[in-house]
């Protein structure tokens, strides 16, 4: 649940930070648009070092995000306009001394880009690198961005894009990074994307995404990362992703309508570090295999719908610094054993039908620790005899009677 939280922090911060640039700059500068012509231009050529393709694809690229009102306005050589070198433009990374020298870089980060990311994009066929996080993009995203089969780093996170994500993703087969996360893209997760070789990073946190979770994705041998949480996914958690042991070090799906059990194959994942499936609708028992996961630092489970004990095999878990089981049906006692788990910082078992005072099970452990526990311990209202209530209303009944 922290996580959607921080995801609705996060749009703010942005959508504050973006409305800020607009009043400041709306009231002194315009957009400036670039003519397509200085690509062309025989008195602009010196300043030509890219094929003309990738000129007019930077001009377009700029006109439709805003013209620079928040960013191109000081004229210190790395101004996006005729006369300046294209190698020396803000944001733009060339590589090559020979001209036509590639564009391999674009890089606009919070910079108060807005409009929308213009198609022609997709024709800088030597970038490597797409990162334009942190700003007020809208729109769809062009599915001509696929064409970029030599990136390895897309970076569109925090902006405002809408629709589907390109359905031909599985193009940009050295995508080693892939940052969606923070917009408001709807649909289903393309299956196109489980095909990525190299990628490492699928962060699509924060949006609204619905359908299921591809089981494809178990085939994704290099994945270290997946990052699901604040959308709208349904459905079960795919069993295949135990498939993913090698290198998945972090899998958070919280925040979504998952439903059914928590496959026993994630116990697999031996070098997970963090497990948060919180806010979903799990049901059914905590699988003991959890247990195997020897370098799990996170498990968060709060806020399902699971039944059964909490199982003593989650005792084995010696890296564990976060164990959130609150708000769930789960009962029977909870194993002492738990003690063992000498790196916990967060504890929290409220919310369930547990036997006996947890607060007085756990107490000395949590207080030596310092650990935030929950349910803490509910103070006793102290009770007053019948006759303690009889004596505090005589003060007033000999107030009336005196007026009487």
């Amino acid at each position: 649940m922290e996580g959607s939280i921080a995801v609705f922090v996060n749009k703010f911060v942005i959508a504050a930070a973006s409305l800020l640039f607009s009043l400041v700059f709306s009231l002194s500068v315009t957009a400036q648009p670039l003519a397509l012509s200085i690509c062309s231009d025989p008195a602009n050529s010196a300043f030509i070092d890219t094929t003309q393709a990738d000129c007019e694809a930077l001009v377009n690229f700029y006109n439709a995000s805003g013209g620079g009102v928040s960013w191109n306005t000081v004229d210190n050589g790395s101004q996006w306009k005729a006369g300046n070198s294209i190698q020396n433009w803000e944001g733009v990374t060339t590589s090559g001394t020979i001209t036509p020298i590639s564009v391999t870089q674009l890089r606009l980060v919070g910079r108060g880009l807005s409009g929308t990311l213009h198609p022609d994009i997709g024709n800088i066929t030597s970038l490597t690198v797409v990162e334009l996080t942190d700003n007020n993009l809208s729109g769809t995203i062009p599915s001509t961005i696929t064409s970029l089969v030599n990136v390895f780093t897309l970076n569109l996170a925090n902006n405002d894009f809408t629709g589907p994500i390109p359905s031909n993703i599985g193009n940009m087969t050295d995508l080693f990074i892939l940052s969606l996360q923070n917009n408001r893209l709807d649909g289903s997760i393309p299956v196109s994307m489980t095909t990525l070789p190299a990628l490492a990073l699928i962060d699509l946190a924060g949006n609204q995404l619905s359908g299921s979770i591809p089981p494809e994705i178990g085939s994704m041998a290099f994945l270290q990362r997946l990052r699901l949480n604040g959308n709208q996914l349904s459905s079960s958690i795919p069993t295949e992703m135990g498939q993913l042991a090698t290198y998945l070090r972090e899998l958070n799906l919280s925040d979504n309508q998952l439903n059914s059990a928590i496959p026993a194959t994630l116990g697999q994942l031996n070098v997970l570090e963090t497990l948060d499936l919180s806010g979903n609708q799990l049901d059914s028992s905590i699988p003991t295999e959890l247990g195997q996961l020897s370098a799990l630092q996170v498990l968060d489970l709060a806020d399902n719908n699971l039944t059964g004990n909490a199982p003593q095999e989650l005792d084995q878990l010696a890296s564990l610094e976060r164990l959130d089981l609150s708000g769930n049906q789960l009962s029977g006692a909870v194993p002492d054993s738990y003690t063992n788990l000498s790196n916990l910082d967060f504890f929290h078992l409220e919310g369930n039908n547990f036997t006996g005072d947890l607060w007085a099970q756990f107490a000395s452990f949590v207080q030596a620790n310092g650990i935030n526990f929950g349910p803490l311990p509910v103070r006793a209202v102290p009770t007053l005899p019948w006759f303690a209530f009889v004596l505090m209303f005589v003060p007033v009944l000999l107030a009336v009677r005196r007026k009487l």
